[in-house]
């Protein structure tokens, strides 16, 4: 909530990235203002890939509000 509540800094996405796929910590994490929730891989190509993943989405499929308007 400290980051969304932050005027200057709200529009940064916030990746929950961990190893527990309880339904209780997702559901609190989006309660939280979080963006998405990726369960890690164990494995460490498929952490990787889950890494790429996430960048390829978020730096070049989605479109972030400019923070200066």
């Amino acid at each position: 909530n400290i980051v969304k509540a932050e005027e200057s800094i709200k529009h940064i996405p916030v990746i929950m990235l961990t190893t527990s796929s309880s339904q209780n910590d997702i559901r609190l994490s989006y309660e939280k203002h979080a963006n998405c929730y990726i369960t890690k891989p164990m494995e460490i190509g498929q952490f990787h890939d889950a890494i790429e993943s996430i960048r390829h989405f978020w730096l070049q499929v989605v479109s972030l509000p400019n923070p200066e308007g």
